[in-house]
């Protein structure tokens, strides 16, 4: 796949075809050899990363197209069979190894997988929790907050920045709240790829009829790029109004195609693009709220301690309207890992669909009656249960308790990051935590010999009887 910085140059070379780079179309300049290197990708608008196998040893190296020195990557000895870049951070997937991200986000597991996308514009990465599931798919920021893309199979990953994300799942393709939907004008498509404008979001991806075509998430007119092979294009937003988009002829990637289509200039006139989604009100850089975001208003009028009305505006957060379940539970340590409930909770407190915020009430005596304020509470007031009720006489796996026992007598730095709690069997919403208390059978936390079971292989198999209860203090939202 032939990858774009943001200065418009690319970047190829896959399997052992060597790495190289270039502008315009043709085979670039090669910098690591052809027949022993190969997994190009950006790290920055300066610097190439690949693994470079010319010594008779594998291991990732970085070349600086500025000034022409190639450097070891520190922690990249062995090499990668997947290599994604971008706005700074490296990821590699080696096989027997797993995942490992530079520092940051300074990510590594045995078993996830690596998506096809690093963002360009922040470094953000799309990591597989399990390379081997079906899925869900975490994003990877480079402050060390991970949040959750998909539950079920995503491909063709775009991060395009702010938390804004846009993928194909079951052949359909998906975005977060703050990104518009496009509609491509078949069914396959492929290669889908998402660009933010000065005149909006424009859509890349290939048809069934061998058309590669761009047009306005909008808009059902648009060019024609080529006709015939495009093996893995991309696209960057250049000065002006001009997108420059790069694809490669064949797998190999020793020919890389380049053309420039000024979106201002030049008339977009071929019917490509299928019925166009509602628009969103998509904030500016800079903005109140920041890039992407939805901003809903409401406003009302209401007494204040008996004297005038008071005209208040607030901005509002909008949430599900109902419960989405989507899974058992999750828990992030920030140094302990993740971890997935085996079992999820009987019970829970204090959250449904959205965290449950208790109002605040203040009363204050006046010289004939009284003035009564109520404020909208805080997250922070929130505490959190959850609550596995032995029913039957099990409440949940040793397995299960032993590693919420470990989270919860693992005190958390603040200044290294919070505990991040996803409570996937009644919402889609994730909270930082502090785990406060965790008690089985009562005060503190009580054990018997039905923990100590084990199958014939000698694995743990032991179970809680008594009712277990995790209490979490709600710090902020993810």
């Amino acid at each position: 796949m032939p990858y774009l910085n943001k200065k418009g140059e690319w970047v190829g070379g896959v399997a052992s075809a060597g790495v190289n780079w270039g502008t315009t179309t043709g085979s670039g300049t090669f910098v690591f050899p052809a027949g022993s290197s190969g997994g190009g990708q950006w790290i920055d608008d300066d610097n190439i990363i690949g693994q470079d196998c010319s010594s008779g040893v594998c291991k990732l190296r970085k070349f600086n197209v500025r000034t022409g020195v190639a450097t070891d990557i520190v922690g990249g000895e062995a090499g990668a069979n997947e290599i994604r870049a971008g706005g700074g951070v490296w990821a590699r997937w080696l096989a027997g190894v797993g995942v490992k991200t530079s520092d940051p986000p300074n990510f590594e597991d045995g078993i996830a997988g690596l998506g096809n996308a690093v963002s360009r514009v922040d470094g953000s990465v799309a990591i597989k929790r399990n390379r081997n599931s079906y899925g869900g798919w975490d994003i990877h920021e480079k402050n060390g907050e991970v949040w959750t893309l998909t539950e079920g199979d995503a491909g063709d990953i775009n991060l395009v920045g702010s938390r804004r994300a846009a993928w194909v799942e079951g052949g359909e393709p998906k975005t977060t709240a703050n990104l518009p939907t496009p509609s491509p004008g078949s069914r396959p498509f492929w290669w889908l790829k998402m660009l933010e404008t000065p005149k909006g979001w424009y859509v890349l991806y290939a048809m069934p009829d061998g058309r590669t075509v761009l047009h306005s998430v909008y808009s059902t007119v648009g060019w024609v790029v080529v006709t015939g092979d495009a093996f893995a294009p991309d696209m960057v937003m250049l000065s002006g109004n001009k997108v420059r988009i790069v694809w490669a002829g064949h797998q190999g990637e020793t020919d890389v195609f380049v053309r420039d289509i000024d979106i201002e200039l030049e008339p977009a006139e071929t019917p490509v693009g299928g019925i166009p989604p509602p628009p969103i009100e998509e904030g500016g850089a800079g903005g109140e709220f920041g890039i992407g975001t939805v901003i809903l208003r409401s406003e009302n009028t209401f007494n204040v301690a008996g004297a005038a009305e008071e005209l208040i505006q607030l901005p509002i957060d909008t949430f599900p309207s109902y419960p989405a379940e989507g899974g058992h539970g999750r828990i992030v340590h920030p140094t302990l890992g993740a971890f997935d409930y085996e079992v999820k909770p009987d019970e829970w407190v204090n959250i449904d669909a959205e965290a449950i915020i208790q109002p605040v009430w203040s009363s204050s005596r006046t010289l004939t009656s009284a003035a009564n304020v109520l404020w909208k509470g805080n997250l922070r007031d929130v505490t959190v249960e959850e609550r596995w009720k032995a029913l039957g006489g099990l409440s949940m796996p040793i397995t299960q308790l032993r590693m919420l026992l470990a989270i919860y007598t693992t005190p958390v730095d603040p200044d290294v990051g919070y505990v991040h709690w996803f409570p996937n069997y009644i919402t889609n919403v994730a909270f930082k935590v502090l785990p406060i208390l965790l008690t089985a059978g009562g005060q503190g936390v009580t054990f018997d010999d039905v923990v100590n079971y084990k199958d014939e292989d000698g694995a743990p198999i032991g179970w809680m009887t008594n009712p277990v209860t995790f209490t979490l203090k709600l710090v902020g939202k993810l």
